[in-house]
C-alpha cells in the first residue's frame, strides 16, 4: 500500500478556544485520534521523591500507536524487508504517517507541556495535533506507579471533578471541533477513533461520545472504532454490572461501530451481561496473555473468539518497563489498519507488535528505524505462533 506523499511541516500544537479551529494551512490526515490528554505524576508517594512528569492520557499513545502500526505495514514488504524506496534512509526518521491527533487541554496547558508532547509523539504524525483548550477547567493530573506488574493511581486535587475532567470533557472535542479538521481537505472520507469514557457516573458525563452520533461528522466518516474505559470495582474485583450495562447502553446508541476494543476486564463483564456481539469486531485486551478477536457477522451470532498471543519482550527480564499506555497505543493501532484496508489478523498481530514495543521503554518508543523493525519483529513472532497453535 502506498503511502501518500505529504510534506513534512515543523511541528506546532494547534492551541484553539472550544468550538474553534482556525487551521487554514494544516493538512487533514486521513485517520483521526481523538482522545483524553492527562498529565502524569510518575513516581511511588511513600518514596517521598519528585514525581517525573509525562503527557499520558491514552490519547497521545494511541495516536503514536496509530502511526507506528502503519508505517510498519507500509514500509516493509510481505517479507519484512524495508521497500526499496526506504532502504536509503537508514540516517534518517521515518517517514511520518497521515494521523492527526484531537484532544482537549485546560487552561493551565503551557508551553512546556506543548514540548513534552512534540518529544512524544510529534516526529511520527505529519500534522500537528489540534489542541482543543478550555478557559474554564484544568487538564487533568494523576499521580500513578507500579506495584508488582499492577498500576497504581491517584487523581491530583480535582482533576477529574467539575473544574477538570468531569467539565473538560463534556463533549469537548466536539463534532464542530472534527468537522472543522476535516473541512481543512476536500472530499476526505476519514478513519475515526475515539477513546470515550463508558462506565456510570463517568467524568464527562459521557458526553465525550457525543461526536459519534453527528449525522454530518459519520457523512464523512468511513470507519469508526472505540475504545470504551470503565475500570474495576474493588470491591467486586471486576468491572461492575452498571459500569457494563453503561457501556451496552453506548455500544447501543451508536449509528456506526466498526470495531470495539475494550480491556479483558470490561469485555468480560459485558459477556456476562449479555449483549449483542455480532454486529461489530470486538478486540479484548488482555496484556501479557495477548487478545481476543470476536469478528463481526452479519447474522449477529456471537462467534467464537480467535486467540493471538503476545510478543515476547526483548528487555533483559523479559517484563515490562512501563506497560503505561501500552492497550491505548494497540487500539489505536488497531483502529488506523482497520480502517485503512487490512484484515482483522494482520491488525491485531501489528498492534500486538506495537504494545510490546510501548511496554518496553519508560515514555513511548522514540520514532526510528529500530522502533519500526522492533515492532515487524514482534508481529513477525506473533504470526508465527499463530500458525504453531493453529497446526497442533
Amino acid at each position: 500500500m502506498a503511502i501518500p506523499q505529504r510534506t513534512r511541516r515543523p511541528f506546532s500544537c494547534f492551541i484553539v478556544a472550544a468550538l474553534l479551529l482556525p487551521l487554514a494551512e494544516c493538512l487533514v490526515p486521513p485517520v483521526i485520534i481523538v482522545g483524553k490528554v492527562i498529565i502524569d505524576e510518575y513516581g511511588d508517594p511513600a518514596k517521598n521523591e519528585a514525581p517525573a512528569l509525562s503527557i499520558g492520557g491514552g490519547g497521545p499513545q494511541a495516536a503514536f500507536g496509530a502511526s507506528a502500526a502503519l508505517a510498519v505495514r507500509d514500509c516493509f514488504d510481505v517479507g519484512g524487508t524495508r521497500k526499496v524506496e526506504f532502504e536509503s534512509l537508514d540516517s534518517l526518521l521515518p517517514p511520518c504517517m497521515p494521523v492527526v491527533f484531537v484532544g482537549s487541554v485546560g487552561l493551565d496547558w503551557t508551553d512546556e507541556d506543548t514540548e513534552s508532547l512534540h518529544s512524544l509523539i510529534g516526529p511520527a504524525l505529519d500534522t500537528s495535533p489540534v489542541l482543543v483548550q478550555s478557559k474554564e477547567h484544568i487538564t487533568p493530573r494523576i499521580r500513578l506507579w507500579h506495584e508488582s506488574q499492577n498500576i497504581q493511581w491517584y487523581a491530583v486535587n480535582d482533576s477529574f471533578g467539575p473544574s477538570g475532567a468531569d467539565g473538560l470533557w463534556r463533549n469537548r472535542p466536539s463534532a464542530s471541533d472534527l468537522l472543522a479538521v476535516l473541512n481543512e481537505r476536500d472530499d476526505i472520507s476519514a478513519c475515526l477513533h475515539m477513546i470515550v469514557e463508558a462506565g456510570e457516573g463517568a467524568a464527562g458525563g459521557a458526553m465525550d461520545s457525543e461526536p459519534l452520533r453527528d449525522p454530518q461528522l459519520l457523512e464523512r466518516t468511513s470507519f469508526v472504532g472505540v475504545e470504551p474505559i470503565a475500570f474495576i470495582n474493588e470491591e467486586e474485583d471486576k468491572v461492575s454490572v452498571a459500569d457494563a450495562a453503561s457501556c451496552v447502553r453506548l455500544i447501543e446508541s451508536l449509528p456506526r461501530l466498526d470495531v470495539l476494543c475494550p480491556d479483558n476486564d470490561l469485555d468480560s463483564s459485558l459477556q456476562e451481561f449479555g449483549h449483542d456481539r455480532g454486529a461489530f469486531h470486538i478486540v479484548a485486551r488482555n496484556g501479557p496473555k495477548g487478545s481476543i478477536l470476536y469478528e463481526s457477522k452479519k447474522d449477529n451470532v456471537k462467534a467464537e473468539g480467535k486467540r493471538v498471543p503476545a510478543a515476547t519482550l526483548s528487555t533483559s527480564d523479559g517484563q515490562p518497563v512501563n506497560p503505561t499506555g501500552a492497550g491505548n497505543a494497540y487500539s489505536g493501532a488497531l483502529s488506523a489498519l482497520l480502517g485503512t484496508g487490512s484484515d482483522l489478523i494482520e491488525a491485531a498481530t501489528i498492534a500486538t507488535g506495537v504494545g510490546a514495543a510501548v511496554c518496553e521503554h519508560k515514555n513511548l518508543p522514540p520514532w526510528n528505524w529500530e522502533t519500526l523493525e522492533r515492532i515487524r519483529d514482534a508481529r513477525d513472532e506473533v504470526r508465527e505462533m499463530i500458525k504453531t497453535n493453529e497446526a497442533g
